[in-house]
């Protein structure tokens, strides 16, 4: 299971190979790469975006005062400045509000309770990253029930029953289960 994801001259990977998660994010000046335990990532899925209203206004803006630069050049009969310089100027203003209107604003999926992982919301589109998001985090849970909610009467009773009730308290098992598991583990404990 592999998700690519581009977002301007960022770049993220997410590959999930057996257990484990092999991360790597790549911007025009570093490449990052690691692997986690997938048992070792959260459970829980938050959502960040900000808005672009702030942009929309400081981009146009800029804009408009480019634009204006370029007017007042054309209008004005001035010799005390360069033509070149107020042309540059309102050229530079021009770009700089293009690039502020138009550039990516932070938009991701993190997935948290754990190490935290996260992606690009809408890259390559939502659904996409959340099924691959929701079908991480559902092997996660599968590897951690099968690995902490098997009752083992070799395991100490403290132990086992501090298992248990890390698996209710996040969620994994309910109380109607963290109840029948710790009934279920005495049980077999008194017949063994």
């Amino acid at each position: 299971m592999k998700l690519e994801q581009k977002q301007g001259l960022k770049r993220r990977t997410f590959e999930l190979v057996g257990d484990k998660l092999k991360m790597t994010y790549k911007t025009s000046s570093e490449t990052k790469e690691w692997t986690v335990n997938i048992d070792s990532i959260g459970n829980d899925i938050l959502i960040e975006k900000k808005s672009r209203k702030g942009s929309y206004i400081f981009g146009g803006f800029m804009l408009v005062f480019g634009f204006f630069m370029l007017a007042a050049y054309t209008l004005s009969h001035d010799n005390t400045i360069s033509p070149w310089a107020i042309i540059f100027m309102g050229i530079f203003y021009v770009g700089l509000g293009v690039l502020i209107t138009l550039g990516p604003l932070k938009s991701e999926l993190h997935i948290t309770g754990g190490i935290p992982v996260i992606f690009f919301l809408e890259s390559p589109s939502r659904i996409e990253v959340e099924e691959f998001a929701n079908a991480l985090i559902e092997k996660s849970r599968t590897i951690i029930l099968e690995r902490f909610s098997k009752i083992d009467t070799d395991v100490p009773e403290e132990t086992m029953m501090n298992q248990l009730f890390w698996l209710r308290n996040r969620g994994f098992i309910s109380e109607h289960e963290y109840e029948a598991k710790k009934k279920e583990y005495k049980t077999k404990k008194l017949m063994n």
